[in-house]
Formats: C-alpha cells, sequence, structure tokens
C-alpha cells in the first residue's frame, strides 16, 4: 500500500511520526522518536508483573468496560454470531467479526445490523494449535472485540482518523497507557476478497488490536475499489485482560477459576491445552458441529482427541465428565445451548471417548504391521506416515511412537499440520448433500431475455395456468411465468403438460427457469405463443408434503436430540423421502418413536406454515442462523419456511400451508451413513397411508396364517422360529447320521472298498444320486481316517461330477488321481492333494473316469506325489 493510505489527520494533529524499525524494518507511527516498534520480537514483553494499565480486568469485566466505551460513543451492541457461519459456504469457521458481514454487508447487498456497532465475537482459528500450551499466549478460540462502521457514498459513518483517535482514547485515557509506548505498525489486511491497509497496535511488546480500513476488493488479478468502505477493528479481549493483569502466561488470565481445578499431576502446559481444546469444542457443539472424518467435524474431534490423549496419560486424575462439567461451569463463554441439554453433551463425549479407546486398540497392532513392512522395503516410519496414521486413522503421534522400534522426532507443529490438512481458508464445498439435481446439461438462454416471473413459492396450489413462450432450444422451452417447480433443495422437479406437451423435467439456470418435454412430444410450440399449461397435482401434492414433513422432522429431531442436530442434505421424492442430519451415534426404535410422536403432534395440532419473503438482515435478528438448515442461501431477500411455533428455515421449495395436510408421517428406518450423520427413511401423507394400509395388510394376513390375534405375533412368530431351529438341527443330526451310516456302509462293502498299497489304504468307489454338497460329507466323513481315499461320483440327468479326497494327501493325491480320471473323461475342475472335483457329462465317460482314479490308487507299492 502506498504511504497515504496510512496517513490521516489525527497522526498529523497530535505529533505522530512515521518512523523505520531498525530490527524488523516496518514502518510504524508513535508520538515521539522511536527506534523500534512496541511489538515481539522486537520488544520484548514488558507488562508480566507490571502493567502499563491503570487497572485490573477479568476476561468478563474487560468485555463489559469494552462495549460500554464504544455503546457511550454512539455504537449500537449485538450479540455474537455463531462460530461457525452457515450464511456462507466459503469457510469453516469464523476466524474475526469480519467474516459475519461478508459477503452481504461488506458487498452493500444488505444493511448491517446497526452503523455502526460494537460486538464480542468468538473466533477460531487452527494454525497454531501445536503452540497452545507452549507458547504462553497462544489460544484456539478468542474473543474478538470489535468496533465496525460501514461507509456509503454520501452516507459516511466514520473511517480512519475517528477509527485511531478511538482506540487511542481507550488506551489513554480510558486505560491510562502512556502515549509514547504505543505503536500503529503499517500492515496490509485481505480476506474473503476485500483488502486495504491496516494498522497494527502494539504495546509493551503486544500486538493488543488491529485496524482495517477495507477500501478494495480483489476480483482474480484485479483490485478495485469497494462500493462502500469498512471500518474493521479487532481488539483481542484475552490480551487486554492479560496486559491488565500481568500474569505469567495468558491461561492464568483466561482460566483463572478453571485451571486450579485441574489436578497438579497434570503439568501447566497441558492443563492449559485441556482448558482451550475443551472451552473450544463446547462452543462447537453449542453451533451445531458433531464430530466426525470430514470439515468441521474433523477438527472438533481433533480438539477432543488431543484432549483425551492427555487424560489417558494421567489415569484418574480428571476424567472427561469432570473436565467438561468445569468448563460448562468455569469457561468464559455463556454455552446456554450445552447447559440446557449437558446429559446430551455428556453422552456425545462418552460416544468419542468409547471410540478414541477403539481406535487405539486397533492401530496399535497396525502400526507394529506397517513398521515391519516398510522395514522389509528398506524404510521406516517418518512423519508423512505419522500424518497419514492421524488423518485416516485418529492415531495422535505419541501413541505411533510409542510402537516404533525407530522411534521418530514428532515435529512441534504437527496439529497445526493436521489442521491443514482440512481447513480451508478460501472454497469449501457446499455441504448440503441434497441428492435431487438436474438430469442433464440445462441449455442458458440469451441473456437478453427477462428473468422467469416464478409463481410456485407464491401459490403452491396453481396447477392450470397460461403463459407465454420466450425461447426454445429442443427440448427446452422457456415461458415468461412459470407455477412449474424446478428440481433443487432436495426436492424433485415437477412434470405435467404445456399444450399437449409432456414436460418431463424442469430445471433452474440462472434466472431462467426452463421445461423439457419429452421425447415422444410432436410439438408445434413457437416462441411468443400463448401457451395452455398444467401441473400433475397429485405429484405436486405429495412432495409438497415430502418437504413439509421435512421441516417438521428437523424441528422433532433438534426438540428430542439438542441443537447439534442441523440438516446436511435431504431428499424429497414421491415414493419416499430421507433427510441427514448431523449426529454423533445411531438412532434408536424407541428414540425415532419418539420423534415420529412429535412431529405427527405437529402435524394434528394444524399449525399454520407460512411461506413469505424477508429481508436477510431482518430474517437473521428475528430467526437466528438456524435458518441455514439447508445450506447457506444467496440474495439481500431470502424466503422464510415457518411453521408456527416450532420451526423456521430459508427455503425455495413447495409447501403445504397447514401441518394437518401433511396427513401423517411415517419415520420407516434410519441409518448411520457416515460418521457423525444419520440418516432417517420416511413417507408423509397419501404415500405415509398407502404404507401404513401395507403394513396393516401384511399383518393381518400373517395374523390369519399363524392363528393368533396381531398384537400375539411377536411371541408366536417368536414360537415358530424356536420350532423351526428345533427341526433344522434334528435334521442336520439325522442328515450326520445318515452319512456316517453311509460312510460304514460303502466301507464295508467289497462292492465299494477295495485295498490299496499293500491293504495299508482302503480306496472307496461309489457312483451316488447326491449332491455336490452331501458329496463333500461323505468324503469328510470317510477321509477322518488317514488310511481312506474316496473316489465319489453323482449324475443328474446329462451333467456329472467327481469328487475325490484322501486322507494321507502326501501319499495320495486327490488332484493326481482326478487328473488321471480326466484323461478319460474331458471335465473342468481342479483342486488340492486333500480334495479336488470335477463337472463333465455323466454316463459311460464318467463311469471309465471313476475307474481310471481306482485303478491309479490301486497300484501296489505306488506313491502319488502332489505334483
Amino acid at each position: 500500500m502506498e504511504p497515504r493510505e496510512y496517513e490521516n489527520e489525527f497522526f498529523r494533529s497530535h505529533g505522530f511520526k512515521r518512523q523505520t524499525c531498525k530490527n524488523c524494518h516496518d514502518v510504524f507511527w508513535s508520538q515521539g522518536p522511536r527506534e523500534i516498534c512496541a511489538e515481539k520480537p522486537c520488544t520484548p514483553y514488558s507488562f508480566i508483573g507490571r502493567s502499563p494499565f491503570s487497572r485490573k480486568f477479568t476476561v468478563d469485566e474487560f468485555r463489559e468496560f469494552y462495549l460500554n466505551f464504544f455503546e457511550k460513543r454512539g455504537h449500537t451492541r449485538i450479540a455474537r454470531y455463531p462460530v461457525v457461519p452457515r450464511w456462507r459456504d466459503d469457510v469453516l469457521f469464523v476466524q474475526a467479526s469480519i467474516y459475519d458481514f461478508q459477503p452481504w454487508v461488506t458487498s452493500g447487498a444488505i444493511e448491517p445490523p446497526a452503523n455502526p456497532l460494537v460486538m464480542s465475537q468468538p473466533s477460531l482459528r487452527f494454525n497454531d494449535i501445536g503452540e497452545v500450551g507452549v507458547s504462553g499466549r497462544h489460544l484456539t478460540g478468542f474473543e474478538m472485540l470489535a468496533h465496525h462502521a460501514f461507509n456509503k457514498p454520501g452516507k459516511e459513518i466514520y473511517f480512519k482518523e475517528h477509527t485511531v483517535e478511538l482506540c487511542h482514547e481507550l488506551l489513554t485515557s480510558s486505560l491510562g497507557v502512556r502515549a509514547e509506548d504505543i505503536t500503529y505498525k503499517e500492515e496490509v489486511w485481505e480476506g474473503g476478497g476485500d483488502l486495504g491497509p491496516s494498522l497494527s497496535v502494539g504495546v509493551s511488546g503486544m500486538e493488543l488490536a488491529t485496524l482495517v480500513f477495507m477500501q478494495y476488493m480483489r476480483e482474480g488479478e484485479v483490485v478495485k475499489p469497494l462500493p462502500l468502505t469498512v471500518v474493521d477493528t479487532g481488539y483481542g479481549l484475552e490480551r487486554f485482560a492479560w496486559m491488565s493483569q500481568g500474569t505469567n502466561t495468558i491461561y492464568e488470565t483466561v482460566f483463572p477459576d478453571l485451571l486450579p481445578k485441574i489436578p497438579s499431576e497434570i503439568t501447566p502446559p497441558e492443563a492449559a491445552i485441556l482448558a482451550d481444546h475443551a472451552r473450544v469444542f463446547a462452543l462447537i457443539l453449542a453451533d451445531g458441529v458433531v464430530p466426525s472424518n470430514v470439515k468441521e467435524g474433523y477438527l472438533a474431534r481433533l480438539l477432543l482427541r488431543r484432549i483425551m490423549r492427555i487424560l489417558e496419560k494421567h489415569p484418574g486424575a480428571i476424567s472427561l465428565h469432570e473436565l467438561f462439567s468445569l468448563v460448562i461451569m468455569h469457561g468464559s463463554w455463556n454455552l446456554k445451548e450445552i447447559g440446557a441439554n449437558p446429559k446430551g453433551f455428556l453422552d456425545l463425549v462418552d460416544v468419542e471417548e468409547a471410540r478414541f479407546h477403539e481406535t487405539l486398540e486397533r492401530g496399535r497392532s497396525h502400526v507394529r504391521r506397517l513398521e515391519e513392512r516398510l522395514r522389509g522395503e528398506g524404510k521406516k516410519i517418518g512423519v508423512s506416515e505419522l500424518l497419514e496414521l492421524y488423518d485416516s486413522m485418529g492415531l495422535t503421534p505419541d501413541v505411533v511412537v510409542e510402537e516404533l522400534k525407530e522411534p521418530v522426532k514428532i515435529p512441534d507443529d504437527f496439529f497445526t499440520r493436521v489442521a491443514k490438512l482440512h481447513e480451508k481458508s478460501e472454497t469449501v464445498e457446499a455441504a448440503t448433500g441434497d441428492d435431487a439435481g438436474p438430469s442433464g446439461t440445462v441449455p442458458l438462454p440469451p441473456h437478453t431475455l427477462p428473468p422467469t416471473e416464478v409463481l410456485y413459492q407464491k401459490d403452491p396450489y396453481t396447477m392450470m395456468f397460461s403463459s407465454t413462450l420466450l425461447w426454445v432450444e429442443w427440448p427446452w422451452v422457456l415461458l415468461d411465468r412459470t407455477y412449474f417447480y424446478p428440481t433443487g433443495g432436495g426436492q424433485i422437479t415437477d412434470t405435467g403438460r404445456i399444450e399437449k406437451d409432456e414436460v418431463v423435467e424442469v430445471a433452474r439456470k440462472g434466472p431462467f427457469v426452463l421445461h423439457r418435454l419429452g421425447k415422444d412430444s410432436g410439438t408445434q410450440l413457437k416462441v411468443g405463443q400463448k401457451v395452455d399449461c398444467s401441473i400433475d397435482a397429485t405429484r405436486r401434492r405429495q412432495l409438497m408434503q415430502h418437504h413439509t414433513a421435512t421441516h417438521i422432522l428437523n424441528g422433532a429431531l433438534r426438540e428430542v436430540f439438542g441443537p447439534h442436530i442441523w440438516q446436511a442434505g435431504a431428499y424429497k421424492g414421491i415414493e419416499g423421502a430421507r433427510l441427514d442430519v448431523t449426529h454423533y451415534k445411531s438412532i434408536s426404535d424407541e428414540e425415532l418413536r419418539q420423534v415420529e410422536r412429535i412431529a405427527n403432534r405437529i402435524v394434528s395440532e394444524d399449525r399454520p406454515v407460512k411461506s413469505y419473503f424477508s429481508q436477510r438482515r431482518d430474517a437473521e435478528a428475528r430467526f437466528g442462523f438456524t435458518l441455514y438448515q439447508g445450506g447457506a442461501v444467496p440474495g439481500k431477500e431470502i424466503r422464510i419456511v415457518e411453521i408456527e411455533g416450532f420451526d423456521v428455515e430459508a427455503c425455495g421449495g413447495t409447501h403445504c400451508t397447514h401441518t394437518s395436510e401433511v396427513g401423517l408421517i411415517k419415520a420407516s428406518s434410519t441409518e448411520r451413513i457416515q460418521d457423525g450423520m444419520v440418516r432417517v427413511n420416511f413417507t408423509a401423507g397419501d404415500r405415509a397411508l398407502q404404507m401404513v394400509q401395507d403394513q396393516g395388510a401384511a399383518l393381518r394376513s400373517l395374523s390369519q396364517k399363524l392363528a393368533v390375534p396381531p398384537e400375539q405375533l411377536p411371541q408366536a412368530l417368536d414360537s415358530l422360529l424356536q420350532r423351526l431351529r428345533e427341526v433344522d438341527k434334528a435334521s442336520r443330526s439325522q442328515a450326520a447320521s445318515d452319512v456316517r451310516d453311509l460312510a460304514r456302509k460303502l466301507l464295508g462293502s467289497p462292492e465299494t472298498a477295495f485295498p490299496v498299497g499293500g491293504g495299508k489304504y482302503v480306496a472307496v468307489k461309489a457312483v451316488l444320486n447326491k449332491q455336490s454338497v452331501s458329496l463333500k460329507e461323505i468324503a469328510r466323513e470317510l477321509t477322518n481316517d488317514p488310511k481312506v481315499i474316496a473316489i465319489l461320483a453323482s449324475e443328474e440327468g446329462n451333467k456329472g461330477m467327481l469328487f475325490i479326497a484322501s486322507g494321507s494327501p502326501k501319499v495320495h493325491s486327490a488332484v493326481a488321481l482326478l487328473d488321471e480320471a480326466r484323461k478319460v473323461w474331458p471335465a473342468r475342475g481342479g483342486g488340492s492333494p486333500s480334495a479336488a472335483m470335477a463337472y463333465g457329462d455323466s454316463g459311460e465317460s464318467l463311469l471309465r473316469a471313476v475307474e481310471s482314479a481306482l485303478s491309479h490308487a490301486r497300484k501296489s507299492g505306488t506313491e502319488l506325489i502332489s505334483p
């Protein structure tokens, strides 16, 4: 940035000079001459034990002090946003307060919730996770105190000068810092596509705040002015409190009540990690993330497994339950969501703890095998293998090293590297997982055409309407207005007719809704023609029932399990529907019945289902960010679907106007589709009624056949199955007896038993009317005696089979005998010295094969060794 970007009247009028640090060579502003900036490493920490502030603050006290300071100077206090930014799909976590306002406010698309505003925003950064507990100053989660102003042309609130003035007043007049001890270092800030000059505020060796002046936006390689300029400040709450107290590390200041309750056998660095990670994990869960192997859930699990590994090193010192109970009580964040459902929170912790121990048990043997394999290849386990073992199996590096014969040094930044594998700062794939989408390529009409007037969102009950044909690219046509719903949001397409032509698919392309005609349509449609359209009303009604039921079920799941339930995907079809939600374990049958009861209670209460458009800012202020259950929704104005007093979501689908129209919700099954995600399969309305009727008919039929009332069917079936098991057991016992009897008969008959090797062995030859499984059983019974060779054949129609087994395979090879038999009997087969089998024609050739095998077995003194 040019030097002029940092100049302002406040600096000029208060005697600030622009200087260059002789150590780091960065440019900074200060009152009076200085050779170095006031930040580490140029200036070491000088506040430990002697704070430059005029008074001490706890974390909670300084938060309130800061917010009050700016409220008195014309700022409106607003509540924190969730740390999981559901309103955008390009980042995993909020890392700074400005994330709350990107891209909608910073682009000028919508108004901010207040202007100017002040807030305290919890923020998460995993890039220095390996430094937590080690450096004495790093935290994974921190609160960013911030004041923001959004300046539009002709409506400027304030910009650089007043921002610096407010900061300087806070530090000097309110906190008692000497003006000459403060430096404002010139930097450039960039994030979310926005950028601008910034000033890093240093005192006594620590960067306390950053003052960013967002003026530009980057589009590819081009940097151009923003439509509005933004004051984006970040004051580190924990750092201010730390500097005020001057404790040895930041952890004593942030966790004054928590750290003393962690047993002394746990080292101070470990205790700091436990406190930091547990607090952040609780916050992530409160904002709707459960541990998994992907995205936000992966980083949540990373925190929890670091905690569990430390606790495992100190058995009996403190349990996971005890630690999290302390965090809920003494953490510096007010986690009302966790406090409202502590049992659900601790249940999740139990599940994760069990999985961790399973991972350790399974993983240790895997590590040993991997090391042996690599040693055989002249290699050994290194850092890349440590990363892979954690990423794929969740094995912490110290666990791996414990199992190695040749240990490897664990890099200090190991967990920072792990976090970078899954933490994305720019583009994150959309995570809604909706399974309904266009069936193929959809053409884009010319941009000169007007956008389609979408009417299905205003009135989902209109099934017949007229429209004008604007454009045709066979088989796709564009109407000026439509009630047809295009595939999207997990809901499949409407179908119907345009004049006599069948509409088989509807899809959105940019601002247009296009209709695909069936391949057998003999269309005579022409551009400019007025056309009559009709929608398949039965299909539309079913889709409305399934989509409304999805919202009801999602609300019921949150009521049963808690706020961590978040929609991760959905499908609304004709035959059935499914809803994927974040959850840490499988849903039991009783839990599913409970969810189903709540859902059908909402149906029976005939609650209004309102669909309307709202300014994004107003909707977020009124309902919060659970609006974005289906993922980030674009636009200044969003469509709200509100089930009165129960569920509110931003959604573009077609819905019933009262819950009673859903008719019935029947949850048929659940399944864990991946780690941290559960699928609920269900039907609603007419399809649910049909399913219940079909199931009822099946039960009545079964009841009649078993001659018991329907309610006694489980006991009757249990009794029947028990009898079948007894019959099967008796049958198998009889079959085994029959096999033994036949084997004895074959061995005792001179027509089937022949001496071999001078009488040392016996060859049994027989052609039986048996299936192959029986031949195997008879051969197995015969060759339990090592002196016996079994040569057994069977015929069924024109198919023949030969099975040869040997009790002494090293002396008489079954496969060698089979090879001799196949010389006179063309057949396919093979085997081992113990047993061999072949298939071919029945009749004379098979009999010759049997005799050939016997002949070779009977050769006196011959030992047939396996080839």
